[in-house]
């Protein structure tokens, strides 16, 4: 390329990009994403206008040192461009501004090392101008920073790549117009650079390319008003929920949390952000006085602070499409007044809040009373429900409660008048048979079992419980070591029925 024909594809390039600029500096609305195309266009300016000085120059050595003070422009519009990418799809919460200073440190060296080393050592591991005009004859080999500061540059647009691809999926049909322009120019930006690196070009199609790319921003900034509604909506709803949710990853590092975590955290002083979840957990039990893990799995922990005050903290699994587990929400709730109305229920009542059944307490006092009585033998009967977390997961806790309270009615329905039926734990529930053997219990379980099948094809859950039995023959018998045999015998059929 002789010097004219340089400078005036590059003075073309540096017009075009000026009138990009005015364009989106003219227009009414402003975007979020302004920032980002402001600096992703100065930076394509000044790559442009290194290139029409080094065509203008024809003394050597000013030549020699503006041969290569385009890259740090270079690098610096990919990182401008892969920042835009992350903000257009409402994920800037990930690049705090401590990573943007370290993705910016290769384009500043980078720029040290054009303005300090008049040969370029490591930009070039040779480096030879022959003649400056008519045209510019440069003979020159790349070095090691070169292909470093080029593998930087690669590693950017890859991500960006990746990142509006899997995001783009993402996006409803209706919001995806300004999404697929941006897609499209990300794969001419990163088909044209595989082509440069193969292929050596008369014309830097690489910043035609960028230029594409500037337009397509721009063009999807002017569609971009529903989209940005739709991304910050999910992200708005998310900050504002009832509850305190961090979301963890698969390792159990913390990823982000919503306004309500940050407040509860920051009035307990607790450090989270960049920690992992057990660091969290430990701060928290040197901050607590107790912490009691509940019976019921899907319910968490439980922990008591001095002025007796319950918070409550679980865990909900988020899977893909494979069923492998990706993240988690932590949530954690404020259950001090749940807790005391639950406590006073229990007391006062004896019953089971959700289900109206006898609870632990009022469970343990009958039985007490019935040992003084002449009702043996006594058939224990000890069950858990099939499948309440995946009922949870899926159907959500409003239909667990639901499944919970199906299971109580059709277990009292189908027991005699005198029995003893209680909910002993979250999904846990235990039957008493006065005057019973082993024979009457398995004649209860039976339509117990035959019952829930035929409420099947009104509930889209599984409708099942796995069932024990002990039976308690006389008075001096241990009525502990019975529960407990019943106990293990649910459990063993329990895991044979999921084989």
């Amino acid at each position: 390329m002789t010097n004219i024909t340089g400078i005036i594809f590059y003075m073309i390039m540096v017009f075009l990009i000026f009138m990009i600029l005015l364009l989106n500096a003219l227009k009414r609305s402003r975007s979020k994403l302004d920032g980002h195309f402001i600096f992703v266009g100065i930076m394509l300016t000044l790559w442009a206008s290194t290139r029409v000085l080094f065509f203008v120059s024809i003394d050597f050595g000013v030549s020699k040192f503006l041969y290569d003070l385009d890259l740090p422009f270079v690098a610096l519009t990919a990182l401008g461009w892969f920042s835009y990418i992350m903000r257009f799809y409402g994920l800037d919460s990930y690049l705090s501004k401590t990573m943007i200073a370290a993705l910016a440190i290769i384009p500043v060296f980078t720029f040290v090392l054009v303005l300090t080393t008049s040969d370029h050592t490591l930009i070039r591991s040779s480096f030879e101008l022959l003649e400056t005009y008519p045209r510019h004859l440069v003979v020159a080999n790349r070095g090691l920073w070169f292909w470093f500061h080029s593998v930087y540059c690669y590693l950017l647009m890859l991500a960006g790549l990746i990142v509006t691809i899997v995001q783009h999926r993402k996006v409803k049909k209706e919001y995806k117009q300004p999404s697929f322009v941006l897609l499209w120019s990300v794969i001419i930006v990163m088909s044209v650079n595989v082509v440069v690196l193969r292929f050596s070009m008369p014309v830097d199609i690489t910043l035609v390319s960028c230029y594409i790319s500037l337009l397509a921003m721009y063009f999807s900034m002017k569609n971009y008003e529903e989209l940005s509604f739709f991304i910050e909506s999910r992200k708005e709803a998310f900050q504002y929920i009832d509850n305190a949710v961090l979301i963890v990853d698969d390792e159990n590092n913390v990823i982000t949390s919503n306004r309500m975590l940050r407040e509860w955290m920051e009035e307990r002083k607790i450090d989270y952000m960049g920690k992992k979840l057990s660091d969290i957990l430990q701060q928290l039990q040197g901050k607590y006085q107790y912490m009691e893990k509940l019976q019921d799995e899907e319910s968490g922990v439980d922990y008591y602070d001095q002025n007796h005050g319950v918070m409550n903290i679980r865990r909900r699994e988020i899977f893909d499409s494979s069923g492998k587990e990706i993240a988690s929400f932590i949530i954690v709730t404020d259950e001090t007044e749940n807790r005391k109305l639950i406590e006073e229920l229990d007391k006062f009542s004896g019953m089971d809040a959700l289900t109206g059944l006898l609870n632990r307490r009022q469970l343990t006092m009958e039985c007490n009373l019935l040992r003084e009585k002449t009702c043996y033998p006594v058939c224990i009967l000890v069950g858990d429900v099939n499948g309440l977390k995946k009922t949870n997961d899926t159907y959500g806790h409003e239909q667990g409660d639901v499944l919970l309270r199906l299971m109580a009615e059709v277990l009292k329905r189908n027991c005699p008048p005198n029995a003893l039926v209680s909910r002993t734990g979250g999904d846990e529930f235990v039957i008493v048979l006065q005057n019973a053997g082993r024979k009457e219990g398995k004649e209860v379980i039976k339509e117990i079992a035959k019952n829930l099948k035929h409420l099947e094809n009104k509930y889209p859950y599984n409708l099942s419980i796995a069932m024990g039995i002990s039976v308690i023959e006389n008075e001096e018998e241990d009525w502990e070591n019975h529960f407990q045999q019943a106990d293990k015998e649910m459990y063993k059929n329990k895991k044979r029925s999921r084989a």
